[in-house]
């Protein structure tokens, strides 16, 4: 169809774009996931998984990219909060600390989760 509206996200192009986007950040939280030595919040998990988690919202949100379907944004959260909850008190911060990145981690998968829910459900 090419162009159907002057907004920067109105033509097939640029939603390609965005729906690649999407695929790969997913893909790669999906590798952190599950990599054979582990994931490990400290390395790629809060340096790549959260910050790829936090994109895909936005895309979603700003672009109108296609988020993943909820039940994987939810097997994402589940698995990494009980990661975090395993290995947060380990890397020596308070217990205020951890609270606080377990709510904030928890607001940021939440926040994918609903513009999921959104998207898919409507």
């Amino acid at each position: 169809m090419g162009r159907w509206g002057a907004g920067n996200f109105e033509c097939d192009g640029a939603c390609d774009y965005i729906v690649d986007l999407v695929e790969k950040l997913s893909k790669r939280i999906d590798e952190v996931l599950d990599a054979e030595d582990g994931c490990w919040i400290e390395d790629d998990g809060d340096d790549e998984l959260v910050p790829s988690v936090v994109v895909v919202t936005m895309l979603a949100k700003e672009c109108g990219g296609a988020p993943p379907k909820p039940d994987v944004v939810e097997t994402w959260k589940t698995r990494y909060l009980a990661l975090c909850e395993e290995q947060l008190p380990g890397l020596g911060g308070s217990e205020s600390f951890i609270c606080e990145r377990l709510e904030v981690l928890t607001k940021t998968f939440d926040d994918l989760l609903e513009v999921a829910r959104q998207f898919w459900e409507n």
